[in-house]
C-alpha cells in the first residue's frame, strides 16, 4: 500500500512539475465587467488613469482596456464596483478540422506532419467551410481538362448532366453537344471518357476534389466539388480549343437558364502545355482564357517540369498574359521549389504541393505522383472551395460582374499565400498556396455593406529579415473606428512584423465591421551582377555603370554620398576610389567600391601598353601588356601601404602577350599592378578588387 500511494504521489509531483500552463497575456490588455450600470470610462479614468480601447459587450458592461501600470489587476480584482477582471490573451487558436480519411496521414500537402505549416493549412480552411455548394445554393463545378477518367472511382464525385438523355443522338439541353451525360470526349465527339488504366486524369481530380470525412481514401481541396470531366489534353492545339469551348457553352447555359442546365463552373484545370511555346505563336490557345474569364472561370495550369525560366524559354499555357489564368508551380514537403520545376517572375503566379502526392487512381485505389500536374489542381480546388466559403452578397455580385469578381478572388489568392525564399523573385506572389489565408482574405469582402472601407500599407522587412515591418490600416469614412490585429494589436498600427499574412478587424461606431489582409514581404536581395567602368583617357571623363537586380523591385543608385538617381550611370570627373550605392524601397542597400583612374602610369617606354581586365575584378583577371623587348620581369601587386599582396616571375617577349591572375583571394579594396625589371618599376595600373 506503501508503495502504490508514493506512486500517486511522484505522478501528482510530475503533474505539478511540467504541466503548469503557458503565459498567453498580452502585456498591458486587460478585460473586466463592471457591474450593474457603472460608466466604464469616467470610472476609470477617475480611479486607474486607464486607456479604454473597446466596449466588448454593452448589455453585460465588458470593456476591453489598457494601461501600463504592472500592478492594475490586482486593484481591478478588488475594485467593489468589477464583477471580475483579467488579462486579454493571444492564444486564441482556430480549431482544424481534420478528416477522417483512412490515408489522411500520408497528405502532408493537406497537414504536414513532418514540418507544420509546410502546407496549404487546410484542415484549418475546412474548419471555417468545407461545403461544396455557395451559400446561394449553386452546386461548384471544377472542370478538369487531362487523360481519360475512371468515373466510377468511389472517392469521387463526377458531374452528371441530368438535362441530357444519354445516347439517344438528341441535344436535349441545348448546348450544342449530343449525349454529353457524363463530360465529354473532344476526340470521339462523345462522353466516352472512362479508363480503368491511366492514373493521370482520375490522380488529378482527387487532388482538386476527392469525397472527404467519408473514412475511405483521401481528402480533396473541396470536399466532394463536382468534376466535370473532359478527355482533351491533346498533342493537337484544336482540340484543346475544343475541349475550352465545351467548359464555355456548359458554364454559359448555366447563365442563361439561371441553374436549370448547364454546370456552375468556377475553375478549370490543365496539367499539359508545350515546352518552350510562346504566346505570339498561340494566339487562340491564350485568348481562351480570357473567354472563360468573361463568364467568371480561373483557370489554373501546371508549368513545365524543368527547371528553367519560361518567361525566357517559353511555355505554353502558363507564359499567357490572361489575368484568368493561374500558373502554378511545384513545391516539396520542406516548403522549397522542386528542383525541376519552371519558374518566371512574370508568367508563374505561385506554387503548391506537387511533389510525391496521395490521390486517387483507377479501380478505387491510390498512388503517390509527382510535377507540376499536381501542383496546379491545388489550385482549381481552392478557387471552388473560396466560393464556396464566398459571404452571399459576393456571390450575387459574381453572378451580377462575373469577370471583375473572379479577378477579385484571384486576388484574394495570390496575397494570401505563405512568402518562400524559394519562390521570391521567380514567381509574381512570391509564395505558395494557403487555403485558410485565402478564406480570410476573402472574408475582407463589404459583406455587410458598412459605409466604409479599409486600406492597408505594409511596410516590408529590415533588410535582415528581422521583425521589423509593420503595417498601417485606414478606414476612409467618418467617424471613429477600432481597429483589432490578428497579433492583438488594437491600434491602426501593427508592428514588429516577421514576413507572412496578416488580418485586421475594423469596427466602425455603428458596430459594422469590415476586414482586410495583406501579406508582408522580405524585399528581395540586391545583387551587384557586374560593373562597367571607362577609364579616363586623356583629358576625357572617366565612366561607371553598375549592373544590379533584386528580383522585379526597383532600384536606386548614389555615388558617395551625392543625390539618390535612378539611372545606373555614372560621369566621373577626376580620377579616385568611389563608393556606390544601391538601394530599394524598404531602404536596404548594398555598396561596391570601384576606381576610375588613368588607362596607365608609365615610368619608362620599353611597355608601350598595358591594361587589366576585368576591372573592377573579383576572381581571374587578364594582364595584356605589350612590350619591346624581351625580359625577364615580375609583376607585383601591392595594396594602398605599399605591402606586397601578390607577385610571381614572368618571362616577357616582344610584342602582345597576355599573362592571367588569380584575384580571389585577394581583400576587397584597391591594388596597385606594377611590372618590374628587377628594381625598375616599368608600368603600373590601378586595380580594384570587389567579391
Amino acid at each position: 500500500m506503501k508503495k502504490i500511494v508514493f506512486s500517486l504521489w511522484l505522478c501528482a509531483i510530475a503533474f505539478l512539475s511540467f504541466a503548469q500552463p503557458e503565459d498567453y497575456s498580452i502585456p498591458g490588455q486587460y478585460i473586466i465587467q463592471l457591474k450593474g450600470n457603472t460608466d466604464c470610462r469616467a470610472f476609470l479614468k477617475e480611479s486607474y488613469h486607464a486607456e479604454v480601447v473597446q466596449c466588448l459587450s454593452s448589455s453585460m458592461n465588458i470593456w476591453l482596456i489598457k494601461s501600463e501600470d504592472k500592478s492594475i489587476l490586482d486593484r481591478l480584482k478588488a475594485d467593489q464596483h468589477i464583477i471580475a477582471a483579467q488579462h486579454n490573451h493571444n492564444n486564441v487558436t482556430r480549431r482544424s478540422l481534420v478528416p477522417n480519411d483512412a490515408y489522411f496521414a500520408t497528405q502532408w500537402n493537406m497537414q504536414n506532419l513532418t514540418h507544420p505549416s509546410y502546407d496549404i493549412s487546410a484542415p484549418q480552411a475546412w474548419d471555417i467551410n468545407h461545403s461544396n455548394v455557395t451559400r446561394t445554393g449553386d452546386t461548384i463545378v471544377i472542370a478538369i481538362i487531362d487523360d481519360p477518367f475512371d468515373i466510377y472511382h468511389e472517392d469521387l464525385n463526377f458531374f452528371v448532366n441530368r438535362n441530357e438523355i444519354p445516347n439517344n443522338g438528341i441535344d436535349d439541353d441545348g448546348n450544342g453537344y449530343i449525349d454529353d451525360y457524363r463530360g465529354w470526349n473532344v476526340y470521339m465527339n462523345n462522353d466516352s471518357i472512362f479508363d480503368g488504366v491511366d492514373e493521370h486524369g482520375t490522380h488529378v481530380a482527387g487532388i482538386a476534389a476527392a469525397k472527404t470525412n467519408n473514412s475511405i481514401g483521401v481528402a480533396g481541396v473541396c470536399w466532394g466539388c463536382k468534376v466535370l470531366p473532359i478527355d482533351g489534353s491533346s498533342t493537337t492545339e484544336s482540340d484543346v480549343v475544343r475541349a475550352y469551348d465545351y467548359v464555355i457553352e456548359m458554364r454559359k447555359l448555366y447563365d442563361q437558364t439561371s441553374g436549370a442546365k448547364g454546370a456552375f463552373i468556377v475553375s478549370t484545370n490543365s496539367s499539359f502545355g508545350v515546352d518552350r511555346g510562346h504566346p505570339i505563336d498561340y494566339p487562340i490557345w491564350c485568348a481562351l482564357y480570357d473567354s472563360m474569364g468573361h463568364y467568371g472561370i480561373l483557370s489554373a495550369t501546371a508549368t513545365d517540369n524543368n527547371n528553367w525560366n519560361v518567361d525566357v524559354l517559353g511555355d505554353i499555357p502558363t507564359e499567357c498574359p490572361s489575368p484568368w489564368m493561374i500558373a502554378v508551380t511545384n513545391t516539396t514537403i520542406n516548403d522549397t521549389k522542386y528542383t525541376g520545376a519552371g519558374y518566371g517572375p512574370v508568367s508563374i503566379d505561385l506554387g503548391a504541393p506537387g511533389t510525391s502526392i496521395k490521390s486517387t487512381v483507377p479501380g478505387n485505389g491510390y498512388a503517390n505522383l509527382s510535377g507540376c500536374s499536381m501542383a496546379s489542381p491545388h489550385v482549381a480546388g481552392a478557387i471552388a472551395a473560396m466560393w464556396a466559403n464566398a459571404c452571399v452578397g459576393m456571390v450575387n455580385d459574381y453572378f451580377a460582374y462575373p469577370d471583375s469578381l473572379a479577378l477579385i478572388m484571384r486576388d484574394y489568392l495570390l496575397r494570401s499565400v505563405d512568402p518562400l525564399s524559394d519562390l521570391a523573385n521567380v514567381t509574381t506572389s512570391g509564395g505558395r498556396l494557403n487555403l485558410y489565408h485565402a478564406y480570410l482574405a476573402e472574408s475582407g469582402y463589404n459583406c455587410n455593406n458598412c459605409s466604409y472601407s479599409v486600406s492597408l500599407t505594409p511596410q516590408n522587412l529590415s533588410c535582415n529579415g528581422d521583425s521589423t515591418g509593420y503595417i498601417t490600416a485606414l478606414a476612409d469614412g467618418a467617424g471613429s473606428y477600432h481597429y483589432l490585429w490578428s497579433t492583438g494589436d488594437s491600434g491602426m498600427q501593427t508592428s514588429g512584423l516577421k514576413a507572412g499574412f496578416y488580418e485586421v478587424t475594423v469596427t466602425d461606431g455603428t458596430g459594422c465591421q469590415r476586414v482586410a489582409s495583406t501579406l508582408v514581404r522580405q524585399p528581395s536581395a540586391i545583387q551587384i551582377n557586374g560593373v562597367n567602368v571607362v577609364p579616363f583617357v586623356g583629358l576625357s571623363n572617366g565612366n561607371v555603370v553598375i549592373n544590379a537586380s533584386a528580383g522585379t523591385d526597383t532600384l536606386w543608385y548614389q555615388m558617395n554620398n551625392d543625390t539618390i538617381q535612378t539611372s545606373d550611370i555614372f560621369v566621373i570627373d577626376t580620377p579616385g576610389l568611389y563608393r556606390f550605392r544601391v538601394l530599394n524601397a524598404a531602404g536596404c542597400y548594398k555598396d561596391t567600391f570601384v576606381g576610375v583612374y588613368y588607362t596607365g602610369i608609365s615610368e619608362t617606354n620599353e611597355i608601350s601598353y598595358m591594361t587589366v581586365s576585368p576591372n573592377p575584378a573579383s576572381g581571374n583577371v587578364a594582364l595584356l601588356i605589350k612590350s619591346d623587348r624581351a625580359m625577364n620581369g615580375q609583376y607585383v601587386l601591392t595594396d594602398m601601404t605599399g605591402q606586397i599582396a601578390l607577385h610571381k616571375d614572368v618571362v616577357i617577349g616582344t610584342g602582345l602577350q597576355t599573362e592571367a591572375i588569380d584575384l580571389s583571394a585577394m581583400s576587397d579594396g584597391l591594388y596597385i599592378l606594377s611590372v618590374m625589371d628587377g628594381s625598375r618599376q616599368l608600368r603600373s595600373v590601378k586595380l580594384s578588387v570587389v567579391h
